[in-house]
């Protein structure tokens, strides 16, 4: 009988989908408009994997009955990336325009995450007690940049203690730029934070989706696992999954809209691939971060990650208000660029109020940033 409960309680299929329903509802409560949104479901699954770790821990595995989902829910997590990634460039290559004065936003990313590791280097100079492989992981964490950590184990260090870093710091470093753009979005708006209308529904409704969307999808995916295994000569750096997939997905898209503009995917097919996307991804890394923090527990990892998430947003935002000198929704697409967050770039999509395609100025910074921390993992 236990088995059996235990059998539903940790099927992956059953956490996936109680997460995502409770989360929503999670993400809906609003404290002065602001809502976790999205990040509802990521805030419920960490709180799943906590529970079970501990549960674990305490009661030994036979009260689990050996069952550890962690694994199909790390695949389940790849899946909703590859899916949540595609669509942001699918829709980002649809509207593509040709805008060569924004390419220097990657180095731009690039320096502000050199600002951010000379803070990661002041802590391990003030605080002598703190493992460097656990920092290098919070910083990867702050970041929410899986390629960074991944680039960082391939080398001479503590993998273990590096990851528990990551999945400690990981929650703070999302909800912490999700809720940046969600307060700078409901500051342009007067408060009014419910999500836009699509003035393009016109548009939109005149695109039947179809098989060929899940093509578009599947194509963006093969090819960007192509694309993000691919060493950039003289730096000897890959883009990583993540990065080759956008970089895929925006081509794919851009391609489409100049040669076949009537097998575009409509925006409500796109909005709907993207939550279901961003919200199995999320259901993965959440149980995955929610063990990490019950298996060694410290709050210098939380202290530290909210350091080095909230260092780069305020470099990001200061330095680009005045030198770039842009409108605040292009300034917060660039900060979410800068700390490589799909998942913060969905809140300007669905509750801007212009249709400009802002998309363009975040995956830039977004491939700086990303470079960047692969460089600098690599290195150490």
């Amino acid at each position: 009988m236990i088995y059996e409960i235990a059998k539903v309680l940790l099927s992956p299929v059953f956490i996936s989908f109680f997460a995502i329903s409770a989360g929503y509802y999670i993400g809906k409560i609003q404290f002065k408009h602001i809502s976790f949104g999205l990040s509802g479901v990521l805030i419920i699954s960490a709180a799943f994997g906590l529970a079970y770790s501990v549960i674990k821990g305490s009661m030994g595995i036979g009260f689990t009955c050996g069952l550890d989902p962690t694994k199909d829910l790390k695949a389940i997590s790849s899946l909703g990336s590859a899916v949540f990634i595609s669509s942001i460039g699918l829709r980002s290559g649809y509207g593509l325009k040709k805008q060569k004065d924004i390419l220097w936003l990657a180095p731009f990313a690039g320096i502000i995450v050199i600002l951010n590791i000379l803070v990661m280097s002041l802590i391990l100079l003030i605080d002598k007690s703190v493992s460097p492989d656990l920092i290098y992981g919070v910083f990867c964490g702050a970041m929410t940049s899986s390629p960074g950590l991944a680039a960082l184990s391939d080398g001479n260090i503590n993998s273990e203690q590096a990851g528990i870093g990551y999945g400690m710091s990981y929650l703070i470093g999302v909800i912490g730029i999700v809720l940046f753009a969600q307060i700078r979005c409901c500051k342009n708006t007067d408060g009014n934070c419910e999500a836009r209308k699509t003035e393009g529904a016109e548009l939109s409704a005149s695109l039947k989706p179809s098989l060929s969307g899940l093509i578009q999808i599947a194509v963006s995916v093969i090819s960007g696992y192509v694309i993000g295994s691919i060493k950039i000569p003289f730096i000897n750096v890959a883009l990583g999954i993540s990065g080759g997939i956008l970089i895929s997905a925006l081509l794919v898209g851009y391609i489409l809209s100049k040669f076949s503009p009537d097998k575009r995917l409509s925006g409500p097919s796109l909005d709907l691939l993207r939550d279901l996307g961003l919200s199995l991804f999320f259901v993965g890394n959440g149980f995955s971060s929610g063990s990490s923090i019950s298996g060694e527990f410290s709050l210098k990892p939380l202290i530290y990650g909210a350091v080095l998430t909230i260092a780069p947003i305020i470099f990001a935002a200061l330095i680009g208000r005045i030198v770039l000198k842009k409108k605040s929704d292009e300034l917060t697409a660039i900060v979410c660029g800068v700390m490589t967050s799909t998942p913060a770039i969905t809140v300007l999509l669905t509750k801007r109020q212009s249709e400009e395609d802002i998309t363009a100025l975040y995956i830039p910074a977004y491939t700086g940033a990303l470079i960047t921390m692969v460089i600098f993992m690599n290195l150490i």
